[in-house]
């Protein structure tokens, strides 16, 4: 029994740690990047967009430590929520946030076509999800 808890609690921590990585990178390397600019007026709305992007990064994390608070919840299964998400949106959000992790000499590209619906789903979720795909591509690849 104590193997199995041990187990369980070094995936939750696996899990976590990754889920908690990604969104405080962009946090730390776009206010980084803003505070090594302020005050020229050229990125002004550069500094805005990527204020947004901290902004949005910042109530992801504060999503999923909510999420450990009450995870007696996630023990019978995590809530999800049923809400129209419009996927360009949330694409435009992950981008954003991830865009900073690129190598150089990785090129990301959005495609997403302008005449596609909300879908139902769990904007947090989906942004979790891109989230994990994106940035394990960036990870990933060296170039192209």
């Amino acid at each position: 029994d104590l193997k199995n808890s041990l187990q369980h609690k070094d995936e939750f921590i696996s899990v976590i740690g990754h889920e908690l990585r990604t969104p405080l990178n962009a946090v730390i390397k776009l206010s980084g990047a803003i505070a090594s600019n302020m005050g020229a007026p050229e990125y002004l709305s550069r500094h805005r967009l990527w204020m947004d992007t901290i902004t949005r990064s910042a109530k992801h994390l504060l999503g999923i430590i909510n999420d450990i608070i009450t995870m007696r919840a996630a023990r019978s299964g995590i809530h999800l929520k049923q809400e129209l998400v419009y996927v360009g949106r949330v694409v435009d959000h992950v981008l954003r946030t991830l865009a900073p992790m690129a190598q150089r000499d990785v090129v990301v590209e959005k495609v997403v076509a302008k005449t596609l619906p909300p879908i139902v789903a769990d904007e947090r979720r989906v942004i979790q999800v891109l989230s994990n795909v994106l940035g394990n591509a960036l990870k990933f690849t060296e170039k192209g």
